[in-house]
């Protein structure tokens, strides 16, 4: 499927090499991340005009910067949109920013710098009234982790501290182990590895309490900073927008709240709050700008991996998942990796329900490994499906279809979109009738192939991830156990809202309601469990 997208806009962070892209969805009418880091380049690259994205303290230098940098990627800039007049159009369009809200909070973090902002709200222009900059960001968190473990080192004192080869991998790993933490929820809660020279070894290991304390510490000054703006203007209520990907993360957005209790909070979709309402600003402001075709397949891959059951993964497994996606979607015949033959079942269980639509292509049950597992190295071959090509075609036109009835009007809510699409499906769609000989249920009934016939609880769960990663709304599959007419294996989905906390639905049991009657939406912890689901808890976020 190929997609119209206009008004583009370009974020790029000089120190830290990333950039994103965001563009506004001509059918669905709707702003939409296109790419990270990655597809940047390939997508940008033909001089296709977009706007740049400016930090509200940016200096003419680090704008120069910037726009050099978007340029050396194939784009024209035509234009400069200020972060926080993004945030700002992003909750506006998510009807949180109203015209009574006169004056609200933004704390826009990027990697190595955060600006607290004063916004002020007059017939529905949003201005900046102040802005106050930290000359830290986003990777002050991950220095403050990698100062724990080298701490940790020394309490040791088994001189591994000193090496530079450990020092090296340390900082290595210290990236990768913080977004660990930030987006996945380890059942022990503690996650470790190993550091070693030719002589001595040991376990460095970190505990949520200790990393939320790390969290705590470097929001401390930029919330010390707000206090300040809000004792300078008088404000004594409001709202407080958080953008960044440090607010991806629920204990960092618990200790904003804990601590600015005064202001009500909202961390939806952090990390791209700020490129998805300067698409929305770059519209209203100049209208419809020229139009580009690009492929969904850059659309749907082209987002980093954090939440889900990827995160459920270790290290090694999450550095295998990508290379086997990406070898199945380009129907590679095999993929070799470093890892073990142990990982490729976890690596596979979590495709099945992140990216439902590697199964309806990759025939699982026919794959052979080969390799020296003794060293670490694996050969995985990747047989496909007959006619596997042309189902999924079927199944995203299907998505298509039903996305395309449930948007009523532009700019619907994602709120809007999630219960429309619910309803739909709820009204539209069965629990399947068919049985095998043996008594089973179809091998169908639990693949996406449910939304063109119908299928059971796991057919559901995934085809609302499925659909929902089209739309770009934060939905992933749970499992667990509930009580029905017997007790058995069920799966069903939690949801991100607005403010940034998660919520379940189960479509499956609310199939075949008509009218506003679904039982099953939008429950917290307490009213899953008050309806017979269980789970385990730490695999996924608290919905509260």
């Amino acid at each position: 499927m190929m997609g119209d997208y206009s008004n583009l806009v370009v974020k790029c962070e000089l120190l830290s090499g990333t950039e994103q892209l965001a563009g506004f969805h001509e059918q669905w009418g709707r702003p939409m991340m296109i790419a990270g880091n990655t597809k940047v380049g390939d997508i940008l690259n033909g001089e296709r005009a977009a706007a740049l994205l400016v930090p509200a303290g940016a200096l003419s230098k680090e704008k120069k910067d910037m726009r050099q940098r978007a340029e050396k990627y194939g784009c024209r800039i035509i234009d400069e949109i200020c972060a926080p007049l993004g945030i700002a159009e992003f909750y506006i369009g998510q009807r949180v920013i109203t015209p009574g809200d006169r004056d609200f909070i933004i704390i826009d973090m990027w990697k190595t710098f955060t600006d607290v902002c004063l916004m002020r709200n007059e017939l529905g222009i949003c201005c900046i009234k102040d802005v106050q900059r930290m000359d830290f960001g986003f990777l002050k968190l991950e220095d403050a982790v990698g100062d724990f473990f080298s701490a940790q080192l020394d309490k040791m004192k088994k001189g591994l501290s000193a090496d530079p080869r450990n020092q090296k991998m340390l900082r290595l790993q210290v990236r990768e182990l913080t977004r660990r933490m930030l987006f996945g929820r380890t059942p022990k809660e503690i996650i470790s590895f190993s550091l070693s020279n030719r002589k001595k070894v040991c376990q460095l290991r970190i505990q949520r309490r200790e990393f939320d304390k790390i969290v705590l510490d470097v929001l401390l000054p930029i919330l010390s900073v707000m206090k300040r703006i809000c004792a300078i203007h008088q404000i004594h209520k409001g709202k407080l927008l958080l953008s960044g990907e440090m607010f991806e993360y629920a204990g960092a957005v618990t200790a904003v709240k804990s601590r600015m209790s005064e202001l009500k909070s909202f961390a939806y979709k952090a990390e791209e709050t700020v490129l998805l309402g300067a698409s929305g600003y770059s519209r209203k402001k100049h209208g419809r700008g020229k139009s580009y075709r690009i492929d969904a397949q850059d659309i749907l891959y082209g987002q980093p991996l954090k939440w889900g059951s990827f995160a459920h993964l270790n290290g090694s497994q999450q550095k295998i998942y990508p290379k086997v996606l990406e070898s199945i979607l380009s129907r590679k015949a095999e993929v070799s990796f470093e890892g073990f033959w142990k990982d490729v079942l976890p690596v596979y269980n979590a495709l099945r329900e992140d990216f439902p639509e590697a199964d309806t292509l990759w025939d699982y049950e026919k794959c052979h490994l080969s390799g020296y597992e003794n060293v670490g190295s694996v050969q995985l071959t990747l047989p496909y499906k007959a006619g596997g090509r042309e189902t999924l075609k079927k199944i995203n036109i299907a998505v298509e279809t039903i996305i395309d009835r449930c948007i009523k009007q532009k700019g619907m809510t994602d709120a809007q979109l999630l219960e429309e699409i619910y309803h739909y499906i709820s009204n539209h769609y069965h629990y399947t009738k068919e049985h095998l000989p043996d008594g089973e249920y179809p091998p169908y009934a639990y693949t996406l192939e449910t939304l063109l016939r119908h299928g059971v609880c796991h057919g559901y769960a995934i085809s609302m991830v499925y659909i929902f990663r089209h739309l770009q709304i934060p939905v992933y599959y749970i499992s667990g156990d509930a009580d029905s007419s017997g007790f058995g294996g069920h799966a069903w989905n939690i949801v991100q809202m607005i403010d940034g906390s998660w919520r379940h639905f189960d479509m499956t049991w609310d199939l075949g309601k008509s009218g506003g009657n679904m039982t099953y939406l939008l429950l917290d912890d307490l009213g899953m469990k008050a309806r017979k689901h269980f789970w385990q808890p730490l695999k996924y976020p608290v919905c509260a």
